[in-house]
């Protein structure tokens, strides 16, 4: 089976849990990082999908410059990029998020188009006894925290906001099922 991306070359969503796994099973220190493309459908929606694939591109090559504090960069959806980064101090996922956001402000160029693309992302510390399917699953109720802020933000993991989605969420099935049962009208 593949390993990488074929559009990027970056590891692909299932290569990326297995280096997450083994990386918290050493038990690394670090932060793991979800990335979302902000206005990536509107950009695809207004200039075409070629476009939107070239902003993926330089977006990808722009994670790639990070440079060594990156030690793990896949490409997990179509506009979602996961990392982990070295260090696990708060001080050291804030530099790599200002360094990230610095890349992000420079224009992208594409046939005779100047655009601009930010990031969103949320982010969790890597933990031994988190699997990577959970460490995933943080990130993401982070970074739709962060989504949520607008565009451009970052989040770390809160376990307030993923109780308070959880809730949310059940009340949402809850409703659902008393609607189907003909309980409410």
């Amino acid at each position: 089976a593949a390993t990488t991306d074929a559009a990027t070359g970056l590891l692909n969503r299932a290569s990326f849990r297995v280096a997450l796994d083994e990386a918290a099973a050493r038990g690394d220190e670090g932060w793991l990082v979800l990335a979302g493309i902000d206005e990536l459908k509107s950009v695809n929606e207004l200039h075409g999908s070629s476009v939107g694939d070239h902003v993926i591109l330089t977006v990808a090559e722009r994670l790639k410059d990070l440079g060594a504090v990156v030690r793990v960069l896949g490409r997990t959806g179509g506009d979602e990029f996961a990392f982990v980064l070295d260090g696990a101090s708060p001080t050291t996922l804030e530099r790599s998020l200002s360094r990230l956001r610095a890349a992000m402000a420079a224009p992208i160029e594409h046939q005779g188009l100047l655009l601009s693309a930010s990031i969103s992302a949320g982010a969790v510390a890597v933990e031994r006894q988190l699997s990577a399917a959970e460490l995933m699953r943080r990130a993401n109720v982070a970074l739709r925290a962060a989504k949520k802020v607008g565009p451009d933000s970052q989040s770390i993991f809160n376990v307030a906001y993923d109780i308070e989605l959880r809730k949310h969420h059940q009340l949402r099935l809850d409703l659902m099922n008393a609607v189907e049962r003909g309980h409410l009208e």
